[in-house]
């Protein structure tokens, strides 16, 4: 058999095996590709329900201390951080007196829950947060709670 023929079909064979293979990286770069896709819906899910959760919950926290910060002495009154920054700061705080305060159990076991999807929620978004910013003590000034 001459060699053209031997060559012609060794490149054909060739062409076929190589056709082969990219339609097998294809099929496995796209089952690569929807699973990660798929992992990513569930972590966008994830993000949604935590935010909506922190919403509500820092809408507690809020109604909870809201005009509750009267005072006679700066041992009554309280300073909390509100979702931890990488830095060890927090985003915001809150300030109340702990005698004008329904139920401070209650109030700080929110506080900690806040904190734990806080930092859940940071850890799911992949950002580097900032430092957030340490507050200075609560002090009883004009009979309510504040920090100067």
């Amino acid at each position: 058999m001459p060699r053209k023929p031997l060559l012609l079909i060794a490149a054909a064979a060739l062409l076929i095996v190589f056709a082969a293979v990219v339609v097998w990286q294809k099929e496995a770069f796209q089952t690569i590709l929807s699973s990660e896709n798929s992992e990513w819906t569930a972590r966008n899910v994830d993000l949604k329900k935590l935010d909506e959760t922190l919403k509500k919950l820092g809408a507690s926290i809020q109604e909870q201390v809201e005009g509750h910060s009267a005072c006679k002495y700066d041992d009554e009154c309280r300073v909390v951080g509100l979702g931890n920054e990488t830095c060890g700061g927090y985003k915001d705080y809150v300030i109340y007196s702990s005698t004008a305060v329904e139920d401070e159990g209650n109030l700080l076991r929110a506080i900690n829950q806040f904190n734990e999807l806080f930092k859940k929620k940071s850890d799911l978004e992949l950002v580097a947060n900032s430092c957030g910013f340490k507050s200075r003590p609560a002090r009883c000034i004009s009979k309510q709670c504040s920090v100067e």
